[in-house]
C-alpha cells in the first residue's frame, strides 16, 4: 500500500458508552480540534424508519399501521427500544394490529438498569428525581431539592446530557431537564422502593409549593398521601386553608376534591378545612375576582363532609353555609331549601338542649 493513500475510517459509539471512556473522549476532542475527524450525530428513527425495521424483522406484509404508530410512540425513534418492544410483542403473542404490553420488557428494563447503575451516585439521584417529577424540571428547582451547590448539580447534569439519558431544553434564559425516553423514566420510577418513591413525591411537592406551583404540588402530595403519608395529607389541608385566605376558590375546590379521595367522611381533619371556609361567609358563591359560580359537583362533595361536625351549633353554621352554596352558588333552590329546613330543625334541638341545661341548674 502507498503511504500517501487516504484512509477513510468510520467509528461508531453510543453516547452513553463513549461518555464512560474518558481517554477516548479526550482523544476525539483533540482530533475534532485539529479537524482530523468529523462527528456525525445520528437522528432518531422516523416513523418510516421504524416501519422499515419492522418489515426487516417480520416481513414486508406484516407491518400494520397501528404497530408502526405504537412502536414509534413508545420508542421515540430509538431503534434499540423499538426492536426490543417488537420482540416482546412477538414473544407474548400480542395482536400486532392492536399492540399492547402490560410492562416494560425485561430485556429493555435490564438494559436501562445497567445504564443507570454505571452512573455516579449524584447523577443517579438526579435521574430518580426526574423520574418522580415526570416532566421538565428547571435547574433552580433541582438545586433547591437536592440542597447541593449549583456547580455540582450542573456537572452531574452535563454528564447525563452527554450520555444521552437526559435532554436539556432552553426557554428564554431558563434551562430545564427531562429524562430522554419515557421508557427509561418508567423503569427508573417503578424500580424505586415504594416508600422512598412516595417520600420523594412529598419532598418534590414541597419544592413545587415553595415555588408557588400549587396545582403541580397537589398532584405529587396525592401520590404520597395515597400511600398513607399523613404529612402529605396535612400539607394538603394547610394548602386548602391558605388558598381560602387568599380567596382562591377554584384552587380550594381542587384540593378538597383530592382530600375527598383520601379522608373518610367524618374524619376529624375535615374540621380544619371547615374552620377555614367559615372565615369567608360568601366563599364558594361568587368569586369576586374571576366572577364564576362554583361547580355543582364540588358542592355535592362538600355536602358529604357534614358527618365530620359533631357539635349541633356548628352543624347549624354548616347547614346555613350550604344553603348559600346550593341556592346561590349552584342554583339548586330545592337543595338549598332542604338544607334550610335541616338548619331550622337543628336550631330547635340546640334551643331545647339549652332550656334543659338551664332547668338542671335552677336551685330547688
Amino acid at each position: 500500500e502507498s503511504p500517501d493513500s487516504r484512509l477513510f475510517v468510520v467509528v461508531t459509539a453510543r453516547p452513553a458508552e463513549l461518555a464512560r471512556h474518558r481517554i477516548a473522549s479526550e482523544v476525539l476532542r483533540i482530533f475534532e480540534h485539529e479537524e482530523l475527524i468529523h462527528r456525525l450525530k445520528l437522528a432518531p428513527f422516523s416513523r418510516a424508519d421504524v416501519a422499515a425495521l419492522v418489515a426487516d424483522i417480520l416481513g414486508p406484509d406484516r407491518v400494520p399501521d397501528a404497530l408502526a404508530d405504537w412502536l414509534m410512540a413508545r420508542s421515540q425513534g430509538n431503534p434499540r427500544i423499538a426492536a426490543g418492544l417488537l420482540e416482546a410483542l412477538v414473544d407474548n403473542g400480542a395482536d400486532l394490529r392492536a399492540p399492547a404490553l402490560d410492562r416494560v420488557p425485561e430485556s429493555l428494563a435490564r438494559w436501562v438498569r445497567t445504564e443507570v447503575a454505571r452512573l455516579e451516585p449524584p447523577a443517579v439521584a438526579l435521574v430518580e428525581l426526574l423520574a418522580v417529577a415526570g416532566d421538565q424540571v428547571c435547574l433552580g428547582d433541582l438545586v433547591q431539592f437536592t440542597g447541593q451547590p449549583i456547580e455540582d448539580v450542573a456537572l452531574a447534569l452535563e454528564r447525563l446530557v452527554r450520555c444521552g439519558m437526559v435532554v436539556e431544553q432552553r426557554t428564554g434564559a431558563t434551562l430545564s431537564y427531562q429524562i430522554t425516553h419515557r421508557l427509561t423514566r418508567e423503569v427508573v420510577y417503578t424500580g424505586m422502593c415504594g416508600v422512598r418513591r412516595h417520600l420523594m413525591h412529598r419532598r418534590w411537592a414541597a419544592t413545587l409549593r415553595a415555588c408557588g406551583r400549587t396545582d403541580a404540588a397537589t398532584a405529587h402530595y396525592l401520590h404520597a398521601a395515597q400511600a398513607g403519608d399523613g404529612k402529605a395529607i396535612d400539607a394538603l389541608i394547610e394548602m386548602a386553608v391558605q388558598a381560602v385566605a387568599r380567596g382562591l376558590s377554584a384552587q380550594v375546590w381542587r384540593i378538597v376534591s383530592t382530600l375527598q379521595d383520601l379522608l373518610p367522611i367524618g374524619d376529624a381533619r375535615w374540621l380544619g378545612v371547615f374552620d377555614a371556609l367559615f372565615q369567608q361567609s360568601n366563599w364558594g358563591i361568587v368569586d369576586r375576582t374571576e366572577h364564576h359560580v362554583v361547580e355543582i359537583a364540588a358542592v355535592r362533595r362538600m355536602r358529604q363532609l357534614l358527618a365530620g361536625v359533631a357539635d349541633l351549633k356548628r352543624q347549624v353554621d354548616v347547614r346555613l353555609w350550604l344553603v348559600g352554596l346550593f341556592a346561590s352558588g349552584a342554583g339548586d333552590l330545592d337543595a338549598g331549601e332542604r338544607e334550610c329546613r335541616q338548619a331550622l330543625a337543628l336550631c330547635r334541638r340546640v334551643g331545647h338542649a339549652r332550656r334543659q341545661a338551664r332547668q338542671q341548674v335552677r336551685p330547688g
